[in-house]
């Protein structure tokens, strides 16, 4: 068994030590990555703070065009009873969250070493995304969803975002073709928050609908995008 240990543990040192990164032949590169964010504050407080993918195409070895993307899609659902003990009739209350983010860009890569590929580049930023709630038979009160018979309720709010970042990060070639990375940022985002409605409709009465007014925010800030990379290069 310890011999066995120290054969495999011979064979992954020497796999890192011998590692180097990819020659010309391989210009393609795709990474996942985690930590990229990007938050929209709402109605319902909408963030968007998921695991994003980038592909990466190397059109000399010292300079690759890249798109980044990343989707986050998450659903909540709250039952609501009548009576405590689940015998009478339910409703239930539910929101649902969905945010895009999509990044073109480009990076430089210096010299470094034969496992060290440091870079600088820009990304121009685009996000999209929306917050919905819907209450049938149901109210939400207090953080919770309470039965309201023929109570409904929808809301709605949507969301943008544009940015400009300048990033500066290196790949760390481990094994042959696959890096791990790390990414800083210091950029520029605009964030613009639509008109929101809530749609409220009591037994057969006409629906009340109330609308927010919608606000533009803007900053300019450092940030880590993609704290975590993982990737592959072909």
């Amino acid at each position: 068994m310890k011999k066995l240990s120290l054969l495999l543990g011979g064979i992954i040192l020497s796999t890192a030590v011998m590692a180097q990164k990819p020659t010309e032949g391989n210009p393609f590169s795709i990474e996942g990555q985690m930590g990229l964010t990007a938050g929209l504050g709402g109605g319902t407080n909408l963030q968007f703070a998921a695991p994003a993918l980038r592909l990466r195409y190397f059109v000399i070895p010292e300079f690759a065009v890249r798109l980044t993307v990343g989707f986050n899609n998450n659903k909540r659902t709250i039952n609501a009873e009548e009576l405590i003990d689940g015998t009478g009739e339910s409703g239930k209350y539910e929101f649902k969250n969905s945010m895009t983010n999509i990044g073109i860009g480009g990076e430089y890569h210096f010299k470094g070493t034969e496992r060290l590929s440091p870079y600088v580049g820009l990304d121009i930023q685009f996000g999209m995304g929306a917050a919905k709630e819907t209450g049938s038979n149901a109210d939400y009160i207090a953080g919770n969803a309470v039965y309201v018979l023929d109570h409904n309720e929808k809301y709605t709010a949507k969301a943008s975002m544009f940015g400009v970042n300048l990033v500066a990060g290196t790949d760390f070639y481990f094994a042959q073709n696959f890096y791990l990375g790390l990414e800083l940022g210091l950029g520029f985002q605009s964030t613009t928050l639509k008109d929101a409605t809530r749609e409220t409709t009591v037994a057969a009465a006409v629906p009340v609908v109330q609308v927010t007014p919608g606000v533009k925010e803007s900053s300019f800030a450092n940030n880590f995008i993609g704290n975590f990379r993982l990737g592959w290069r072909f």
